[in-house]
């Protein structure tokens, strides 16, 4: 049946750090800095892999699994100092990825549609500890309308992106007073999961003037950060509800136009 499709995949995969991963060192007014390691290893993995896709005129599903082993994986961690955030680059010993996506669409009618992915992904622990920011669920989808004709066309389109909670840990320095030092500790950033929705609607006119009006993130999702400061970069920088217009136009024809009435 050639609407269905499989495939494999198995690779050896090599890559050295590079020159930001061994020397960088940059810090943000402060506020926290990224700090290259010169002793970086290269990291080696092994990565396999099994998919099946479907389709018709109106339908595409594609399905995939994977499996990705790291050793020596370079990886960011972040460590805090004297009250100051770090991102540093270190050598993990080992690291498996496990994996799985989804993705779909689907054609109603010659004027609707539908849109949608998802996948899943869970990163192995290294020592006991999560140094992996990534969110275990993700999924996205959108509705899209179009109606055109010779000199007009619509589109309407209405997306929403889904991020799952997740769960890492962030290195601090804790100070034992009855033993009057100091040790490495680790605490945990636990992040909701959370939805932003997006509208807009696109007109165009004889081909010629464009005009968008969107409103993004519709039910004003706002962000807060829980516990601490490193948590900033895992959440999305939105201030809540925005609406905008733009206007497109070609220069070309405004001066066409003068010109007639010259």
């Amino acid at each position: 049946d050639e609407r269905w499709s499989f495939r494999a995949n198995a690779s050896m995969g090599y890559r050295s750090p590079s020159i930001k991963e061994l020397f960088f060192n940059w810090d943000h007014l402060g506020m926290f800095q990224i700090k290259g390691n010169e002793y970086l290893r290269p990291e080696k993995n092994n990565y396999v892999s099994f998919g099946t896709e479907y389709s018709n005129n109106r339908l595409f599903l594609s399905g995939t699994l994977y499996s990705n082993f790291f050793r020596n994986k370079i990886e960011g961690v972040w460590r805090i100092y004297d009250m100051q955030y770090n991102f540093e680059y270190a050598n993990l010993e080992s690291q498996q990825l496990l994996g799985s996506e989804v993705l779909a669409r689907w054609r109603m009618t010659d004027n609707f549609t539908l849109n949608g992915t998802y996948s899943f992904v869970d990163v192995s622990k290294n020592k006991g500890i999560q140094v992996n920011t990534s969110s275990p669920h993700a999924a996205t989808g959108s509705l899209e309308y179009r109606y055109r004709k010779p000199d007009y066309q619509l589109s309407a389109v209405f997306n929403a992106s889904f991020m799952g909670g997740k769960e890492f840990d962030v290195q601090d320095r804790v100070f034992v007073e009855e033993e009057g030092r100091s040790y490495d500790a680790y605490f945990r950033c636990d992040l909701p999961a959370y939805t932003l929705c997006n509208v807009s609607v696109s007109q165009t006119f004889r081909n010629r003037i464009r005009l968008t009006i969107g409103v993004d993130n519709i039910f004003n999702y706002k962000p807060r950060t829980l516990g601490s400061g490193i948590t900033m970069f895992n959440i999305p920088a939105t201030p809540g509800t925005r609406a905008h217009i733009q206007l497109e136009f070609k220069l070309d024809d405004v001066k066409n136009v003068f010109n007639r009435k010259r």
